[in-house]
C-alpha cells in the first residue's frame, strides 16, 4: 500500500513512494502533519503545529498482533514545548493473521488489556513513581458483533531516545529490573479496593498466559515441545539437562498444570503484576542502573 501522505517527509529522495500501511487509520486516512497538529494541540492545551513529519529509519514493524512506527516531526517554531518523535502502535484486527474464534477473543481482549491500563492505570503509577510513557492518543473500538472490526490506535512518547533495550542484561541491570518488578507489586500488594477496580480493565487474574486461556492441545504437545527445546539447548549445559527432573519435566507439568493453576488462583495476597516481564519489554535509563 503505497501513495503520498500530507506532511510526509521522504527519507529516501531516491523513492517516490514509501510503504504508509502502518499508517492507515481505522477509517481509511492515513496519518497527516494535520492530524498530528489536532492531537499535539489538544495534549498540551495549546496551538502545536506539527508542519511535517518523517519514518524514522528501520522502525517500522510488522507482526502478528500489531504494527508499529516512529515518527519524527517537524515542528512550528514557536512549538518548543513539544515532544519532537512519537511511537504509534497500531492494531487493525481484520488486517492481522486469520485465527480461530477462540484465539480471537483472547488476543482483543489482551488488546483492550493494554487500553485500560494507559487509559486507566498509567497515570496512577506515574503518581506512584515509575516512569512510562505519555499518552497522545487512544482511540479504540471492540466489535462483539464480529471481533475482526475491533481496532486500537495508540499514539505515546518516543521513550527510545532517552531509554534503551538491552537483550544482554548485566547484574546491574538485572537487580535494577527485580527492584523495578518488585515495587510494582509493593504498590497494590493486598489492597483489596484497588484490586477489584483493576481486575474489571484488566485480566481477572494472571495474564495472557494463565491455564483456561491457553489452547486445548496444549498440554498434549507439551511432552513434544519440551523435548525439542531439550534437543535444541541441551549442548549448552549437557550435565543439567541429563537430570531427570528436568527431561521429565513437561510430564510432570502435564500432570499437574491444572491443580497447580488453581492453586495459584487461590492464594494470598494478590496484587498488579506485570505479565511479560522479560528485557524486551524493559526500557533503561542511559545509567543503566535505573
Amino acid at each position: 500500500y503505497q501513495r503520498r501522505v500530507p506532511g510526509m517527509q521522504n527519507n529516501d529522495d531516491t523513492t517516490s513512494s514509501i510503504d504508509t500501511s502502518v499508517l492507515r487509520l481505522p477509517d481509511g486516512s492515513l496519518v497527516s502533519a494535520e492530524w498530528l497538529t489536532t492531537i499535539l494541540t489538544t495534549k498540551y492545551e495549546r496551538k502545536t503545529v506539527v508542519e511535517s513529519f518523517s519514518i524514522r529509519a528501520g522502525t517500522i514493524l510488522k507482526g502478528g498482533h500489531s504494527q508499529s512506527v516512529t515518527l519524527d516531526l517537524k515542528l512550528a517554531q514557536d512549538c518548543t514545548h513539544a515532544v519532537q518523535s512519537l511511537f504509534l502502535k497500531r492494531i487493525v484486527v481484520k488486517d492481522l493473521p486469520m485465527r480461530t474464534q477462540a484465539k480471537y477473543e483472547r488476543d482483543v481482549k489482551s488488546y483492550l488489556t493494554e487500553a485500560n491500563f494507559y487509559r486507566k492505570l498509567a497515570h496512577e503509577l506515574r503518581g506512584h513513581g515509575f516512569q512510562l510513557p505519555e499518552v497522545f492518543h487512544l482511540d479504540y473500538h471492540v466489535a462483539t458483533e464480529d471481533l475482526r472490526n475491533s481496532y486500537f490506535i495508540l499514539l505515546l512518547d518516543n521513550v527510545s531516545d532517552t531509554y534503551k533495550q538491552k537483550l544482554d542484561l548485566t547484574l546491574t541491570d538485572i537487580i535494577a529490573s527485580v527492584k523495578l518488578l518488585a515495587a510494582l507489586h509493593a504498590t497494590f500488594w493486598g489492597n483489596q479496593s484497588q484490586l477489584a477496580g483493576i481486575s474489571e480493565l484488566l485480566w481477572e487474574r494472571g495474564t495472557y498466559w494463565t491455564a483456561e486461556k491457553r489452547p486445548d492441545d496444549e498440554l498434549v504437545r507439551m511432552p513434544a515441545v519440551w523435548a525439542t527445546f531439550i534437543a535444541a539447548f541441551e549442548a549448552e549445559n549437557p550435565v543439567f539437562f541429563e537430570k531427570p527432573n528436568i527431561r521429565n519435566l513437561a510430564l510432570r507439568l502435564q500432570r499437574h498444570a491444572n491443580t497447580l493453576d488453581q492453586e495459584l488462583c487461590e492464594m494470598e495476597p494478590k496484587t498488579l503484576i506485570h505479565g511479560d516481564f522479560k528485557p524486551a519489554n524493559i526500557f533503561f535509563s542511559s545509567s543503566s542502573s535505573s
